[in-house]
């Protein structure tokens, strides 16, 4: 039986869908550099612009509860105005590797607690 791409896992897919946007990079910005002025350098440049489907700025209020051996973390969202914007996610890391997960109500109200008392809401 054949294996198809959609039946392989994202793990297994990550390292090619990586490479292949990075050489479509690299490509754009070798014609940017190497046409500073020209007609290429404006057509990369149009394309650049194009290449993401959508950009944005988020907050991440990250509180850190370890550093090593192994570290563990909380990430979660904020609006302008401190207000959480979504679920924290309790971050595990060892030596290359890393898991994450949703966390816990006890880690949204930490998140909260942060968010109130470093005046970030």
């Amino acid at each position: 039986m054949s294996t198809t791409e959609r039946d392989r896992t994202c793990a297994e897919r990550v390292q090619a869908n990586h490479d292949s946007r990075a050489e479509y990079l690299r490509e754009l910005f070798e014609r940017i550099d190497n046409d500073e002025a020209g007609e290429d350098y404006e057509d990369a440049n149009d394309e650049l612009s194009e290449f993401p489907l959508h950009v944005e700025v988020k907050r991440v209020l990250r509180i850190e509860l370890s550093t090593g051996g192994p570290a563990d973390y909380v990430t979660v969202e904020i609006d302008e105005d401190g207000r959480l914007t979504s679920d924290p996610v309790y971050h595990f890391a060892d030596w290359w590797d890393h898991a994450d997960m949703k966390a816990g109500p006890e880690f949204e109200r930490l998140a909260e607690w942060y968010a109130e008392i470093m005046s970030i809401a």
